[in-house]
């Protein structure tokens, strides 16, 4: 059992807020998970802190969270986290020295230039 994973509660408070008990029977009201590796590793690395942005505990991974207090952490993480997905390329005038394009995101538009051609090319050569 790691430093920090010392016997705890995680559950909601009456208003939906998470509340974290420690070990000592400290209430730690508004806690709030954070992923180590949100987009490369979602499932290692999940700590929980408290508002002042100090952490509280730490898991390794999914694995080692009890499977009710799991639930409450990824209705937490669905409520906070988006990870846009690039739809389609609207356009891409090229105008050197910098590139332009517009892109269609999941619930959004983004423009966005570019001094580096090359991460553009690469960008084409994805099919939308």
């Amino acid at each position: 059992m790691s430093n920090y994973q010392k016997p705890h509660t995680l559950e909601r408070d009456v208003l939906g807020r998470l509340m974290f008990i420690d070990a000592a029977g400290t209430s730690h009201l508004g806690v709030y998970p954070v992923r180590a590796f949100p987009i490369t590793e979602p499932d290692a690395g999940i700590s929980i802190m408290d508002q002042s942005g100090k952490e509280l505990c730490w898991f390794n991974g999914v694995t080692a969270i009890p499977e009710a207090e799991l639930a409450l952490i990824e209705e937490e993480l669905a409520a906070r986290e988006f990870m846009p997905v690039i739809e389609k390329l609207l356009g891409y005038p090229l105008l050197p020295p910098r590139v332009f394009g517009i892109l269609k995101l999941t619930g959004a538009q983004l423009e966005f230039a570019s001094r580096v051609r090359k991460i553009f090319a690469e960008l084409l050569a994805i099919r939308f």
